[in-house]
């Protein structure tokens, strides 16, 4: 913790990412380009280790699939899926 009380952080526990992909592209090739073209470039590489958890693409080949998917029972998505924009 710093002085003023604010926290630092330590390292990436999980990460979790679903995305939308071309029908040519396999589960396992987006799961790399995620992890390299995204996450490494967007998370500074002092937070992932050895022990960071990364799902992604957990529910396997989405493909092109409307949101839906993915609203639940209320046909919404949730704040957590569109945090930033």
């Amino acid at each position: 913790m710093r002085e003023d009380g604010k926290l630092i952080p330590l390292r990436v526990h999980t990460i979790i990412l679903t995305a939308q992909h071309t029908p040519d592209v396999t589960v396992e090739e987006l799961r790399e380009a995620v992890i390299d073209q995204v996450i490494r470039k967007a998370i500074p590489s002092e937070y992932l280790d050895s022990q960071t958890i990364y799902h992604i693409q957990p529910s396997g080949d989405v493909g092109v699939t409307p949101s839906g998917k993915f609203a639940g029972v209320t046909g919404r998505k949730i704040v957590v899926d569109t945090y930033g924009g």
